[in-house]
């Protein structure tokens, strides 16, 4: 049962904290005697005892008093992951909160987020995010240079040029039914960036999903719409996501089908289907790695949108426990294959990308949520040199979770 895979993964992410950080630790702080220390060791193996006998209820009760009265980080988990068991989602969601908001290891963080994940699942959540970003070159500029343009040399002047905003995100979910094995939700997402000029963009989106709980999967329909520097879209899709989570490790594969229309530009009309999976696992007791792929297939429309990407990606994020700062990087390359013959340049268009991600986030919250530093690099290069381009930006944000 998936519910046991989380148990031993947040178990095993523990295994890093010596109960010496959980207990004795926290009795130190406080001035507590050997011999309570040797009391609140005693009732913590009689909690586990009772989780062992099948009564996790009387296990609840010891591991209350205890957390309230030792507040030790390795008591309040255990006591989150025993109330999720039985279903107190609420109150295992305000245990975990607890530790969450302390300076912790990765690992025991990304433990954390599963069950947190599948918490917001059960009850509902709203995730609020906001930034100030720069951007060098938000509209995808090429280079100054002479490009040939109907066999006509063209002199062209680069319009890049560093912008500042905010960008923003706002992501709800609205349980429709009660928590079950099998359960109705309203999720919706609104993101975007507010930029000076015509740099704007947003995208937003509504679905209903039927998530099954027992085998961490979910179905959606839904319809989305965006505008991206004034080339609207908007479409309905089918989303199809199953998670596998394991001790150390956890395998995400998502599939989505859209029906996506442009206003504006018709022949840009018609079906997508995409699909991505994302591996992570736990590299030591500070380090994480992930891996993941992805593959969009669209309607083979000429060279303003790609009928074909394909995008794979490498990251890790490692905590700096002696500075309190959880780094993060993820390098993605992409290959995107556009149909036809451009018109203006007269040749075919395939391009190749790369982009750099490196976070820094502080490992303690500031009310509530979590600053972050981010660096972003990007370069494009085409087989129409027009196309290509660079971009950097720098963005300071605030985060719910990481």
């Amino acid at each position: 049962m998936w519910s046991a895979d989380l148990a031993r993964s947040v178990r095993a992410a523990l295994a890093g904290l010596a109960l010496a950080l959980a207990l004795a630790l926290s009795a130190a702080a406080q001035g507590v005697a050997p011999s309570d220390f040797a009391d609140n060791q005693r009732a913590f193996d009689a909690a586990a005892q009772a989780e062992r006998r099948g009564d996790p209820h009387s296990a609840i009760v010891v591991l209350e008093a205890l957390a309230d009265r030792t507040d030790a980080p390795r008591v309040r988990l255990e006591l989150g992951r025993l109330l999720f068991s039985v279903g107190e989602f609420r109150r295992a969601r305000a245990e975990f909160l607890k530790v969450y908001r302390r300076d912790l290891p990765y690992p025991v963080r990304r433990a954390v987020n599963v069950y947190l994940s599948e918490i917001d699942r059960r009850i509902g959540y709203l995730q609020p995010s906001l930034g100030l970003a720069n951007d060098s070159n938000p509209r995808r500029s090429a280079a100054s240079g002479a490009y040939q343009i109907l066999g006509a040399p063209f002199d062209y002047r680069s319009t890049a040029h560093p912008v500042t905003g905010l960008r923003y995100q706002l992501a709800g979910a609205l349980p429709l039914t009660a928590p079950a094995p099998r359960q109705w939700l309203l999720t919706g997402s609104i993101d975007g960036a507010a930029f000076p000029g015509p740099a704007d963009y947003w995208a937003a989106s509504g679905e209903v999903r039927r998530e099954n709980h027992q085998r961490n999967d979910a179905l959606g329909l839904g319809t989305r719409w965006a505008d991206q520097q004034g080339v609207r879209s908007d479409g309905g899709f089918l989303d199809y996501e199953r998670r596998w989570l394991g001790r150390d490790r956890r395998l995400t594969a998502r599939a989505v089908v859209s029906l996506d229309h442009y206003p504006t530009i018709p022949d840009l009309d018609g079906a997508s289907l995409a699909l991505t999976t994302i591996y992570e696992r736990d590299l030591g007791p500070s380090t994480s790695g992930r891996v993941s792929g992805q593959a969009r297939i669209g309607p083979a429309a000429g060279t303003l949108v790609p009928w074909r990407t394909l995008a794979s990606g490498l990251g890790a994020s490692r905590s700096l426990r002696g500075v309190k700062i959880d780094v993060s990087g993820d390098l993605i390359v992409s290959t995107s294959t556009y149909s036809g013959v451009d018109p203006f340049f007269g040749r075919s268009r395939r391009d190749h990308g790369a982009a750099l991600t490196l976070s820094a986030i502080q490992a303690k919250p500031v009310f509530g949520l979590f600053p972050a530093i981010t660096l972003t690099a990007e370069q494009r290069w085409s087989s129409i040199d027009f196309y290509g381009y660079r971009r950097a930006g720098l963005a300071i944000d605030f985060r719910r979770r990481f």
